[in-house]
């Protein structure tokens, strides 16, 4: 339901938020902290092998894979001095690490922040997982455990408000649109 070329904050914050509450190891690809969007690259710009043989179904890799951006005032986003091998999209630049660093709101603040507080929360990092039936399609339910406590992580994944057990989300400790977290 989101476009997949259009910049959203609050699905950035919870997608990570999601991927800190799975069991396994947290992996972040590099752009994700900074909540870019897919890079939509013409044709001719297309590096990847497999988007040549997909196109126009499919461009391949290359959206995930377009160049870091530091800096909006800098040749390439800072990235480089000379013309990397995929284009920046404009809508990359605005995006840049030191403008989100500046911004409290920013995805990469609140990556930072929820890595921080993941950090400290052993029932996320090393604890059993029980994924809860929530009887709707679009809320994700999951119980992290360990046989000394216990975190809930509830995940919202429509683009509307859902009703789910609302009584006990009072309750929670760290919620942003979308999603709840307790322990």
């Amino acid at each position: 339901w989101h476009d997949l070329y259009k910049h959203d904050p609050t699905l950035s914050k919870m997608l990570i938020a999601l991927l800190g509450c799975l069991p396994g190891t947290l992996y972040l690809y590099q752009g994700e902290e900074l909540g870019l969007p897919e890079a939509q690259i013409p044709f001719d710009d297309l590096q990847d092998p497999w988007a040549h043989e997909t196109w126009p179904h499919w461009q391949g890799r290359d959206g995930c894979r377009t160049p870091m951006t530091w800096e909006s005032d800098k040749p390439y986003a800072g990235f480089s001095k000379h013309k990397p091998w995929l284009p920046i999209p404009d809508s990359h630049f605005e995006l840049n690490a030191l403008t989100q660093h500046v911004d409290k709101n920013s995805t990469l603040n609140f990556t930072k922040g929820f890595l921080k507080w993941r950090s400290n929360q052993r029932t996320l990092r090393e604890g059993n997982y029980e994924f809860i039936d929530t009887k709707h399609s679009h809320i994700i339910h999951i119980r992290r455990f360990n046989n000394e406590d216990e975190t809930n992580c509830i995940f919202n994944i429509s683009n509307t408000n859902q009703t789910y057990n609302s009584h006990e989300l009072a309750k929670f400790d760290f919620h942003i649109d979308g999603f709840y977290i307790n322990n």
